[in-house]
């Protein structure tokens, strides 16, 4: 099934982190991941979490808020394999 999601905003991920340690997924294996030290300085990680030869991988993509809504929002197709 392959539902749209509506783009997560500046202000919501602001608010996930007033509200402590975050580790929430937001679509397509893309989780968004803060401690609790790193939620409370602002701070946290978008981690893509995908499975690669039968084995369970994690990819950090970007920091927030140098990288506030990654612009792979704008993805409308379907996921693709990672080679490595």
């Amino acid at each position: 099934m392959n539902r749209q999601q509506r783009p997560i905003t500046d202000r919501e991920l602001k608010a996930w982190l007033a509200a402590g340690p975050v580790d929430r997924g937001v679509g397509e294996g893309l989780t968004f991941v803060a401690s609790t030290t790193a939620a409370q300085a602002g701070k946290a990680s978008w981690i893509l979490r995908f499975r690669l030869n039968g084995r369970f991988k994690e990819k950090v993509l970007g920091r927030y808020p140098e990288l506030s809504c990654p612009p792979f929002f704008a993805f409308q197709g379907p996921m693709v394999s990672i080679e490595t």
